[in-house]
């Protein structure tokens, strides 16, 4: 069994906003999109992901 060292690419796009709604509550939401490339594996993967949230300072 060998193994080879490869190159590897990471390409990741975010962005964001978040809104005060009133003192002590903020509203957010963030997209990212990842896109990993490597020449050594058979598998290059990509996704998205999601994220809402809320904080509530009292």
């Amino acid at each position: 069994m060998s193994f080879r060292a490869g190159r590897a690419r990471c390409a990741l796009v975010t962005t964001g906003l978040r809104h005060t709604v009133a003192p002590g509550l903020a509203l957010g939401a963030e997209y990212n999109h990842f896109d990993l490339k490597s020449d050594s594996a058979s598998q290059n993967d990509r996704g998205n992901i999601v994220l809402l949230r809320s904080t509530l300072v009292f």
